[in-house]
């Protein structure tokens, strides 16, 4: 078989035992090596060295080996044969649990997903400057490293290259990596990291020509005083830091990533920096004590889930210069009480305020149009809050589960599927002619449908003109209520049915009765 191709047979020729380790050589002329068991199928090795052809190690093809203690790749010399390895593929060197040392060439462009993850005893390492992408997890639970350099030309670095590198203390960033490609949050016991082009300050980890925070390392702070200058609080950078009780912002900051401040369990006081002065409290609702969010005049977006499960914080402001705030921005704030929102124009994702159960008051803007899906669903302390007229959207399930709820709607409003469902009572503003609600329940007869079902629904009788129900209406509908649907033109999607686990005590045409028995008795 030529040399050029993977199967090469070495006929004992390309092992050797020198005075250090039993060696492995493979031969020049391979290109590419799925298998170390064609050079040597019986013989354990502690050392490979493999030749300047080989261009590329494809993905699993020597993982779990457990003598190799070194791997050498051989730079391509001139007049040589090769141009050097490029590409290590996925899984490459997995679990390799004795391997040391790897000797990388000054030819390599891509290291990819999980290459040396779970190589435990790896100590030492070489990433040439050639190299411009890490794969997701490349040297994922690498316990034995304890110094890391990023070279000057890498563009890419995935998701938890690093994670579980529990040695690690030190590492040393010689170019302007992209922030956005930057995943060192969860190396969680580096202490020092040299760069030009970042700086450590009171331990939080900036990229000085951005202001961009990437990290905050200091895993026991319980305040914290961010910077000014500071423009952006990246994804995750302060995520899980349950024993921060206090943050100041400073009065440069624009945005607040994704999940900046994610599961920050005991976060309850929320200000800014303006000048000499500090704020922390807001003018009229945070009067009820100093567990406040008040953001500065500075900042326009936060990020998908940047506060979500800060269950310290009792009092909320968003101000008028907030334009976005991310789908579940503050989610499972089980102690959230009060919400301010300033700005009519602001653009809000769904499940934005889903299931703080502890909230009770909500303030809107004149002006505000648009209220996004499940952006209140499961609050079931929530009493009061103002529907100004200007609303001319309201999503699905946006106050979904609000039991202590009555709902004032107001008439120029489009309103989603339950939105109002389980609130404890509903009703429409003006005398528009388009939905109506009867006995606590809100229909649309331009599509002849049921939408949602108040609390104070005690006997449900389908009026004329409505023909849809939705099953998982009909299932949130109080026990005790009596559901009675007699005509014969209602229309019901069955296959629903099968996904409702309660449907109350009902009264239909025998012909319904008749096929619902017989779709349950199927299940």
């Amino acid at each position: 078989m030529a040399n050029d191709t993977v199967a090469y047979s070495i006929a004992g020729r390309t092992t050797a035992v020198q005075d250090g380790p039993r060696t492995l050589y493979i031969p020049e002329g391979v290109t590419r090596v799925v298998s170390l068991k064609v050079f040597a199928p019986d013989d354990e090795y502690e050392r490979i060295v493999f030749p300047a052809s080989v261009e590329e190690i494809p993905d699993d093809s020597l993982h779990a080996n457990t003598t190799v203690r070194e791997v050498v790749f051989l730079p391509p010399q001139p007049g040589g044969c090769g141009t050097g390895l490029r590409y290590i593929g996925d899984h490459t060197f997995r679990e390799m649990r004795s391997l040391e040392k790897v000797v990388l060439p000054p030819t390599l462009k891509e290291i990819g997903m999980y290459a040396f993850a779970n190589c435990h005893s790896l100590r030492e390492i070489n990433l040439p400057s050639s190299l411009l992408s890490i794969g997701a997890g490349a040297f994922r639970g690498c316990t034995s490293l304890t110094h890391v350099t990023l070279p000057e030309n890498l563009q890419s670095i995935g998701y938890a290259a690093f994670r579980d590198c529990s040695l690690l203390r030190k590492m040393t960033i010689l170019g302007d990596l992209p922030i956005d490609a930057f995943d060192i949050s969860v190396c969680h016991n580096l202490k020092s990291i040299e760069s030009p082009f970042y700086r450590i300050e009171d331990g939080m980890l900036i990229h000085s020509r951005s202001g961009k925070l990437i990290w905050h390392m200091d895993k026991g702070a319980t305040e914290v005083a961010i910077p000014e200058g500071v423009t952006q609080i990246c994804e995750s950078a302060f995520e899980g830091q349950d024993t921060i009780g206090r943050i100041t912002l400073p009065s440069t900051l624009r945005e607040i990533g994704q999940m900046a401040f994610a599961f920050c369990d005991r976060l309850s006081s929320i200000g800014y920096r303006d000048g000499a002065s500090s704020h922390s409290d807001g003018e009229d609702i945070c009067n009820h004590g100093t567990k406040s969010a008040v953001f500065p005049p500075s900042l326009r977006k936060i990020g998908e889930k940047a506060f979500t499960s800060c269950n310290g914080i009792r009092n909320l402001v968003l101000h008028k210069g907030i334009e976005q705030v991310g789908e579940s921005a503050f989610s499972e704030c089980f102690g959230l009480e009060r919400i301010r929102i300033e700005n009519p124009s602001v653009e809000m994702g769904n499940s934005v305020f889903r299931q703080c159960t502890s909230l009770l008051e909500v303030e809107l803007p004149e002006g505000i149009s648009t209220l996004p899906r499940c952006a209140f669903t499961s609050c079931p302390s929530l009493e009061r809050i103002n529907l100004p007229s200007s609303l001319s959207q309201i999503g699905d399930e946006c106050f979904h589960g609000c039991h202590r709820l009555d709902a004032l709607i107001p008439e120029d409003a489009c309103i989603g599927s339950r939105a109002f469902n389980s609130c404890h009572d509903i009703r429409i503003g003006g005398g528009r002619a388009g939905y109506f609600v009867k006995d606590g329940a809100l229909y649309d007869p331009r599509e002849g449908s049921l939408l949602s079902v108040s609390r104070s629904c005690k006997a449900l009788s389908i009026p004329e003109g409505i023909h849809l129900l939705n099953p998982q209406v009909i299932a949130t509908i109080e026990k005790d209520t009596k559901c009675i649907c007699m005509r014969r033109d209602i229309w019901i999607d069955w296959r629903k049915f099968l996904s409702v686990i309660r449907i109350p005590m009902a009264i239909f045409p025998e012909s319904m009765a008749k096929e619902i028995g017989r779709l349950y008795a199927g299940r």
